[in-house]
């Protein structure tokens, strides 16, 4: 019996080859590609952003120098968690490469 996936697991796993196989053929990792890629997202987007962050600002009471302020937090810490992130796969990827040259 065939199992059901939820659609958006199998898009992801989708996207994920897709990165995958991008990384293979430009030498990038996974993540600077998925970063690059967001980025290019959210600049085709900032006339929508732009409003929504200012009815984020209107619902809260912020300025939308203190909403760009929460984004810059927000966008810190995921940058710092994939430069964490890359330099340990580095790391492991570096001890895997020792082991297959060693006798």
């Amino acid at each position: 019996m065939a199992k059901k996936y939820n659609q958006s697991v199998v898009m992801s796993l989708f996207l994920w080859e897709i990165l995958g196989l991008l990384s293979w053929l430009t030498g990038q990792s996974r993540s600077m590609l998925l970063r690059q890629y967001i980025v290019e997202a959210i600049t085709s987007q900032v006339p929508k952003i732009r409003s929504m962050a200012t009815a984020y600002g209107e619902l809260t009471g912020l300025t939308l120098p203190e909403v760009y302020s929460l984004y810059q937090q927000g966008k810190d810490a995921l940058d710092q968690s994939i430069d964490e992130n890359e330099s340990t796969k580095d790391n492991d990827s570096d001890d895997e490469i020792k082991v297959l040259f060693t006798d």
